[in-house]
């Protein structure tokens, strides 16, 4: 009897894991369903959030209302993730979201069909500034889990079992970890994405810091294939957050992938806001005032001479982007002339 009972358990479990890739992996509910138990059984609460299409190329020639550039002179649609605003408000959906320091973001599903490139980018999108105004940023945090680096299954990157969390705590990336790997889900296909908390302006609050993260793609193999993709994102997205108040435990800044020495000053960041302060209040007296500059395009400007400065050639007429050139963040995969109407 205990030799049948054993038999069976080890039965039920292999029929989960195998369900888990049986169909569209990650698309399997009972391997889905079995993964939100798990979690909620840790202690988690676990609210489901989507992924819709990005493409500011196309928002921008439309002149759609609140999209006053490009950003980039790629045409190709990527995805943003949708999250819950919080355990408050889960059924409020946001591209911008904020994150507490033990929570995470976790994606499940497939890879994007074949193309040249895909990463999955998370971005500090906005912040408070000195002034108290809320800016725009779009500002890369470290470097994207790619089609050259993603942890998944099968000879090819493309097309495969994918599941990426997204957060600063090492303690909840370890449960978020068990709770996959419990309902199913190998190891080999986990991804974990930092949000470095010395970088950031973490919690549920006006002054915090608001994230992004998009699915940037270029160049498919097979257009149709691409589009399809995006229409029908294979990915499901879930907000995880602890019950219970428990201690953060930080991940730290994470090592670049090695260019030159791989040596960064990304721990640093928040001692730039510490400088500001101190030369504030050792000259009283003066108003200070926080800008952006940028160099704007002359009609004659190309993204030649723009890129210059990047150590890029491009060629393409600025006047025929209506392009702002401005150099204040770059993605460490590509650099583009930021463009304005």
């Amino acid at each position: 009897m205990r030799v049948q009972r054993f038999l069976a358990f080890g039965l039920a479990w292999l029929g989960l894991t195998l369900c888990a890739f049986s169909q569209s992996p990650g698309q399997d509910h009972r391997a889905l369903a079995a993964f939100r138990k798990a979690l909620r059984q840790d202690g988690f609460h676990v609210n489901t959030g989507a992924t819709t299409v990005l493409n500011l190329v196309a928002a921008w020639c439309a002149s759609t209302p609140g999209f006053d550039h490009a950003l980039y002179s790629n045409n190709q649609p990527y995805l943003q993730l949708l999250v819950p605003k919080s355990t408050q408000e889960p059924g409020q959906l946001t591209s911008n979201f904020q994150l507490g320091p033990e929570e995470a973001i976790v994606l499940i599903g497939l890879t994007p069909p074949p193309e040249r490139y895909f990463g999955f980018y998370p971005f500090l999108r906005t912040r408070v500034n000195a002034e108290g105004t809320r800016q725009s940023l779009w500002a890369t945090l470290g470097d994207a889990v790619n089609n050259a680096t993603v942890k998944t299954t099968g000879p090819m990157p493309f097309n495969s079992p994918v599941a990426l969390i997204f957060t600063p705590d090492q303690g909840t990336d370890a449960r978020v970890r068990a709770a996959l790997q419990q309902a199913g889900y190998p190891a080999g296909i986990i991804n974990t994405v930092v949000f470095p908390a010395s970088m950031l302006n973490l919690g549920h609050s006006n002054a915090a810091d608001e994230l992004f993260v998009a699915l940037r793609n270029a160049l498919w193999q097979n257009e149709a294939d691409g589009n399809a993709y995006i229409r029908n994102p294979p990915l499901h997205l879930f907000r995880v957050t602890p019950r219970t108040e428990t201690i953060a435990n930080p991940f730290p800044a994470p090592r670049l992938r090695v260019r030159g020495t791989g040596q960064t000053e990304m721990d640093l960041m928040n001692k730039l806001g510490q400088l500001r302060e101190a030369i504030i209040t050792a000259n009283g007296g003066f108003i200070p005032r926080t800008s952006l500059r940028s160099r704007p395009c002359t009609r004659d400007m190309t993204t030649s001479s723009v890129d210059s400065i990047r150590g890029e050639t491009a060629g393409i007429p600025c006047s025929s982007l209506r392009a702002t050139c401005l150099n204040l963040v770059r993605l460490r995969n590509s650099r583009w002339p930021m463009t304005s109407s």
